[in-house]
């Protein structure tokens, strides 16, 4: 059964499970991010510190550090467990629309309305001298299980694969015919998904670069996709106000779920059971994904 809570005054814009499923971290444009406690549903505190929207949000493995993305051109360092900002590093000239790390949790990137990725060290915020670049803005990041490669998503309707280590040049993918918003890569690193502007959701092969499929449900812009972790099902979330459950297998959506707002992004909790979303609105709202 879904349910709502009232958790920010404007659109919630990231979302992020702490890696022992415990705690839920919500980013607004309400300039303010919430920390919640998964079980009980209830607010544990309040991170204050921003002064323009914030955008994404990222937890170290560890899950006692988090890093957000905001509209003052930063990515934050914030202590979890006590809520205290560490550190700001200024890595961008616009806006930071997306953050994301590796799996050890050593490295750091984000990805800007400047069209530019910028790595750091989670540990010093120490910038990389190497500077990535789109042709527009860059909404979504996200590394493979086995740290080899960093996939971007831009609003140049390209997502492009660079490896972490190395200067190999970066590999292009084309397919979509909008900006892309989101992006997910399976446990076992094989797939990468898109979700896209264009109202579809590609699926590629992470090691050619080759379209798999495409998943055509949703009537407007594709805001956020998440994966179960096995890899069998996917949630995607839309400007259309709903919320499809995807059948891999078969590539059908086998759930439709209803709101009155457009939804902006979707996480689930590391277990696979929860579903949470977040809306245009500030409304938060999960269901057990069995349902």
């Amino acid at each position: 059964m879904k349910q709502t809570i009232n958790a920010h005054i404007s659109r919630i814009n990231g979302l992020t499970v702490t890696p022992d499923g415990e705690s839920l971290i919500t980013a607004s444009s309400d300039y303010l991010m919430k920390v919640w406690n998964i079980a009980t549903g209830k607010l544990v505190r309040e991170l204050r510190g921003n002064l323009k929207p914030i955008r994404g949000v990222a937890v170290t493995p560890d899950g006692q550090t988090l890093f957000s993305a905001g509209y003052d051109t930063t990515v934050k360092v914030w202590n979890l467990a006590n809520g205290e900002l560490v550190k700001a590093i200024g890595c961008h000239d616009d806006w930071v629309q997306t953050v994301t790390l590796t799996p050890d949790g050593k490295t750091g990137f984000s990805g800007s309305s400047d069209q530019t990725i910028r790595s750091w060290a989670t540990s010093n915020g120490r910038l990389s001298a190497t500077t990535l670049k789109h042709d527009g803005w860059v909404r979504a990041l996200k590394v493979t299980p086995n740290g080899r490669w960093l996939f971007s998503g831009s609003w140049d309707e390209t997502i492009k694969r660079w490896p972490i280590k190395g200067s190999e040049k970066p590999l292009v993918i084309k397919g979509h015919s909008n900006g892309i918003n989101d992006l997910a890569i399976s446990s076992d690193g094989q797939r990468l998904y898109s979700a896209s502007a264009d109202q579809t959701i590609k699926v590629w092969d992470v090691e050619s670069g080759e379209e798999c499929a495409t998943l055509q449900g949703h009537r407007r812009a594709v805001q956020g996709i998440a994966l179960t972790p096995d890899d069998k099902h996917l949630v995607s979330v839309g400007a259309d106000k709903i919320a499809l459950l995807w059948d891999l297998a078969t590539g059908e959506a086998v759930q439709t779920i209803k709101f009155f707002t457009p939804l902006l992004c979707v996480t689930l909790t590391p277990n696979g059971q929860t579903v949470f979303v977040g809306d245009e609105n500030g409304q938060l709202h999960y269901w057990p994904l069995s349902s």
